[in-house]
């Protein structure tokens, strides 16, 4: 805990935006379906760098697949088309920016057939007062 409040403390807000919509997919369905992230993406993926070299220092193993900044917004989806019939149905994506000046990290849990996410600490980033 102190060790990522500490890598918070140094970092500064960034802003993130809704670029597309995308799937990570399984043996027999879309893995996932997750909304592809715009914006300060350099700055997302050198906070995500950064905790994962603070981590491993307390023998947490890094991911090793390749850092997609994402939201996921479904899991083990099966649809009656393709997904590409579904990307073009869409369309391009407009969303406003947000400014992130917060990490929150979560529990990850499989009860039951559901995934529940649980908030476990909030993490504020570095805000020059002016």
């Amino acid at each position: 805990d102190t060790v990522m409040k500490e890598l918070c403390s140094k970092s500064k807000p960034f802003s993130l935006s809704i670029k597309d919509i995308g799937i990570f997919n399984g043996r027999e369905s879309i893995r996932v379906l997750w909304l592809g992230l715009g914006g300060d993406v350099k700055e997302l993926g050198l906070l995500h760098k950064q905790t994962d070299e603070t981590l491993s220092t307390l023998r947490f193993i890094p991911e090793k697949r390749s850092f997609k900044p994402h939201v996921t917004i479904g899991q083990d989806i099966v649809f009656e088309c393709g997904f590409d019939q579904i990307r073009d149905a869409i369309g391009q994506l407009h969303y406003n920016s947000i400014t992130v000046s917060s990490l929150f990290l979560f529990k990850s849990e499989q009860i039951g057939n559901k995934r529940v996410y649980t908030k476990v600490s909030q993490y504020d980033l570095y805000k020059k007062h002016y």
